[in-house]
């Protein structure tokens, strides 16, 4: 356990170092959309440098250092290429250097310092599959590399829809609601958290496994409550109004579904709502 620790912590002095750099490199350019870069990357870092100090069995490691490493170099190389072909910042960020003024170099260190948190959050399970020492690999590690394809290969699809269709000038203003984009308004964080779900259903096969399931929990919550969907259909809504109102009544906001089932549900929905409110009203 100690070794865990240590290892952990050189690696929290690691990934803020990088964050550092990167919040440098943001004072000249004005663009905190590297923070993302450094992410996801710095997951690809973090992960690498506890294989190498931890003893577990080689070939978990390689499975984990490769899934890592796949998603990373995929994720980075996407962020990377959207910062190079819009010049313009991130909407969060911008939205964020505009509301805090002159404070805002100030406090995008924070927001450059708190993706080592995330990180260190995030690899708890990825810690204890490196950890455990039986030679290997259980039916329970096959289903979670299965459950990562699945969640790999959907992101990239969301990912390359929506780029083809904003590549496109006649699309300019509308709402992507094609491919994946017809079965949930964010298939992209879907099916990234799917990974996320993967490495939990991974470190089970592990001692303490229970505990991995903290990162989908945790990958949950930045999607449903920070910096996921509540920012970027409030920020649809501004801009795209009545059409987006009418794919969110549409189209189910998280989990893929045909588009009549998610209106089933939200017919269901209602009715339960008005169910209560009824029998409050004759109480």
């Amino acid at each position: 356990m100690q070794t865990v620790i240590v290892a952990m912590a050189q690696g929290y002095l690691l990934l803020a170092g990088l964050q550092l750099l990167l919040w440098l490199v943001q004072l000249r350019t004005r663009d905190a959309s590297t923070a993302d870069i450094g992410w996801s990357a710095g997951m690809m870092l973090f992960v690498g440098w506890l294989a190498a100090e931890l003893d577990g069995y080689w070939l978990r490691e390689v499975m984990i250092v490769a899934m890592i490493s796949i998603w990373s170099v995929r994720l980075s190389s996407y962020l990377i290429a959207r910062v190079v072909q819009d010049s313009r910042e991130d909407s969060r960020y911008a939205r964020l250097r505009k509301y805090w003024g002159d404070g805002a170099e100030l406090n995008f260190i924070v927001v450059y310092q708190c993706q080592p948190l995330f990180n260190i959050i995030l690899s708890v399970p990825l810690v204890i599959a490196l950890s455990n020492t039986a030679a290997g690999i259980s039916p329970l590690e096959i289903l979670g590399v299965g459950i990562w394809l699945v969640g790999l290969v959907g992101e990239a699809a969301a990912d390359q829809q929506l780029n083809r269709f904003r590549s496109d000038p006649a699309n300019k203003g509308k709402i992507c609601s094609s491919g994946l984009w017809k079965y949930s308004r964010h298939p992209n964080f879907f099916f990234e958290w799917t990974m996320w779900l993967a490495y939990a259903v991974f470190a089970m096969a592990s001692p303490y496994g229970i505990y991995g399931w903290i990162a989908p929990a945790f990958m949950l919550f930045l999607l449903m409550k920070v910096t996921g969907i509540p920012v970027m259909e409030k920020h649809a809504l501004r801009h795209k109004g009545q059409a987006f109102r009418a794919y969110m009544r549409d189209t189910s906001f998280f989990v893929p579904m045909p588009p009549a089932w998610w209106q089933r549900l939200r017919q269901g929905s209602s009715d339960v709502r008005k169910a209560n409110v009824s029998t409050k009203s004759s109480g």
